[in-house]
């Protein structure tokens, strides 16, 4: 635990190099949009996107994920999309997920069993990458084949080491979406699409987890 109660929060590719702690799945809220905490959430998103990246995020999904600390107090969060919501990453594809996803692994894919995360931070660095691994898992056991997201190039170079090789799918070109300016810098990362399938139930390889430093998924 963070001896600081109040830790500046970061979007996960601020991390620091330590060996991400992954969230019990048992301690992962989800939050509709009634839920008591969500304004803290949807704040912690909006601070963190807007220090990291000068982002003003003005829309949410129906749905966001998150864990707390012992104070009550939001430690990580992200959004959950699925194909009722539609999908905001599917903007920079020619094509809808489920062919992108078809035609790259040569399986077919139902596009009811793919979701989408998005906007992850987290108030400590180490925390990133075992809270996105635990959103995957959670969709895993929810019935989904498939999660994918848009990712910065140092998020993609973490999980390129904790797991099995990701599908980059397309580049994030900002012509594709109408509101890229409020994005501020994001952009300047690198974003790509990507999507994985049965890696969330592999554990992350503890020689490799010593050198993970993470990133920000989009949207």
């Amino acid at each position: 635990m963070n001896a600081n109660p109040h830790p500046r929060p970061v979007p996960a590719d601020d991390a620091g190099r330590s060996v991400p702690a992954q969230a019990r799945l048992s301690d992962i809220v989800a939050l509709s949009a009634g839920h008591p905490s969500r304004p803290a959430v949807e704040q912690l998103v909006r601070e963190t996107y807007a220090r990291a990246y000068g982002a003003r995020i003005g829309r949410f999904p129906r749905l966001m994920m998150a864990t707390f600390d012992q104070h009550g107090n939001p430690a990580c969060a992200a959004g959950v999309r699925t194909t009722a919501d539609g999908f905001f990453s599917e903007a920079y594809l020619d094509q809808p997920i489920e062919r992108v996803l078809g035609q790259r692994s040569g399986r077919h894919v139902h596009r009811a069993r793919v979701f989408e995360i998005t906007t992850l931070v987290s108030r400590r660095a180490d925390l990133s990458a075992g809270f996105f691994h635990s959103l995957a898992c959670r969709g895993a056991l929810d019935g989904y084949d498939w999660c994918f997201f848009t990712a910065t190039s140092r998020l993609r170079q973490l999980l390129a080491r904790l797991y099995p090789p990701l599908l980059v799918l397309a580049q994030a070109d900002p012509a594709r979406q109408a509101d890229a300016a409020a994005w501020g810098r994001y952009y300047e990362s690198a974003p790509a699409v990507c999507a994985a399938d049965d890696w969330p139930f592999l554990s992350p390889a503890p020689t490799r987890a010593a050198e993970a430093a993470a990133g920000t998924a989009h949207a």
